[in-house]
């Protein structure tokens, strides 16, 4: 049967389709880009790669090995391979630069009263003493330091923060990026003293409701929020109550608790608000369509050799996997397939050669900085249960050139 990959993905341009069906064609597949919803569903019936935000494509066919979403977040299409062992990947990476010049024109929006001054606008009000806050000498605190916190910091940097205050499930400081690195459990200390919240978290169970009434009351009188992950991270109706009462000096939301926003609802006129409809990490600009095909690319000719997807996605956890992982996981395969050509062909030469080749690599990355980097900045806090035969364990390493040895 035709190996085929469906696409339902509007944004591409016709120079991108050519690329992707060349890359297609030189690994025996056939790219099927779809124009609409009933397009796709009857051709991915019968496809074995699916690139789609439509999560009804994930259960389209009994073929499916691979469903990649064009977007960073995956909490739309978790329960549709629920019990399968498709393979899920997103697009994590792409979005850092829209997003984060999305936070710097908001956060500079809120801070320096545009909300008033659009009200002032409208009703032909000449006015020159509205308050203004700055990011200079601001505490600001990220919740999230993946790739949307770290575009995010690296931009706000150049505006003289006092504080760069990143908070995370691991306690590593990605890129050396922030002044301080804080876990989860010391969100409420920290929460005391910001100015400004930056938030760009996935939602999972463990960010769903993160912000509470209770920690949004934590954060001082005139504090400004940023929300650009998941709008169920936030109490909505403490916030807005917040922002009503002056308490907060102001936020700006791009994500709600229900999408799209109901027309009835009183956000659409809350005070101290900028509100945009879920598109700071749109596809209109090029750039982010351009590292989606890049980076869908990049993996595909990984799922062709058999190797671990770049940015498979934890479905446990809902969120990507760290490089690190990847990497650990690909070295090891290096070293089952030696070990099973060993086996096979009863230490031949070059059998011999290839498994001692794995090894050596195995060992050079346990000693080379990369290793301490990797386990520091492992996210879902689960490294040293993917390693197999305790490989990258203190004695580890070596103990594999021994079994190698008695073989």
């Amino acid at each position: 049967m035709e190996r085929k990959m469906v696409l339902a993905f509007a944004p591409l341009t016709e120079a991108q389709r050519e690329q992707i069906s060349a890359k297609a064609a030189k690994k025996g597949f056939r790219a099927v880009f779809c124009k609409d919803a009933g397009e796709a569903l009857a051709e991915a019936k019968d496809a074995e790669i699916v690139m789609s935000l439509d999560k009804r494509l994930a259960k389209a066919g009994p073929y499916l090995r691979w469903f990649c979403t064009p977007s960073a977040g995956v909490d739309h299409v978790l329960s549709e391979l629920e019990g399968t062992d498709i393979l899920l990947s997103n697009s994590s990476g792409a979005y850092g630069v829209t997003i984060a010049e999305h936070i710097v024109m908001t956060a500079l929006e809120v801070m320096r009263n545009r909300p008033e001054y659009i009200r002032l606008k409208e009703e032909r009000v000449w006015k020159q003493n509205l308050p203004v806050r700055s990011l200079y000498e601001a505490t600001v605190t990220f919740l999230g330091t993946g790739d949307i916190g770290q575009e995010a910091a690296r931009r706000i940097r150049a505006f003289g923060p006092k504080c760069l205050i990143g908070v995370n499930r691991h306690g590593s400081n990605p890129g050396q990026l922030f002044d301080r690195i804080v876990p989860l459990s010391g969100l409420e200390r920290v929460l005391k003293k910001t100015d400004l919240l930056i938030m760009s978290l996935p939602s999972t169970k463990e960010t769903r409701g993160i912000l509470s009434a209770e920690r949004l009351n934590m954060l001082p009188e005139g504090a400004f929020i940023v929300n650009v992950g998941r709008g169920d991270a936030i109490d909505q109706k403490a916030l807005e109550e917040l922002l009503r009462n002056g308490t907060l000096g102001g936020a700006a939301l791009d994500v709600f608790e229900k999408e799209p926003l109901p027309q009835d609802s009183t956000l659409w006129d809350c005070p101290r608000l900028i509100l945009t409809t879920h598109v700071a990490g749109n596809w209109t600009l090029p750039l982010t369509v351009e590292k989606i095909v890049a980076m869908f690319l990049e993996d595909f000719e990984r799922y062709c050799k058999g190797l671990p997807l770049k940015r498979l996605v934890d479905r446990k956890a809902g969120y990507k996997q760290t490089e690190a992982i990847v990497r650990v996981r690909e070295m090891e395969e290096v070293f089952d397939r030696a070990l099973a050509l060993l086996k096979r062909e009863k230490k031949t030469a070059r059998a011999e050669k290839e498994l001692a080749a794995a090894v050596n690599s195995l060992k050079a990355y346990y000693e080379s900085p990369q290793w301490r980097e990797d386990f520091e900045a492992d996210e879902a806090g689960r490294f040293p249960k993917d390693l197999k035969r305790g490989v990258l364990s203190e004695d580890g390493i070596y103990n594999l050139l021994d079994d190698y040895t008695t073989m």
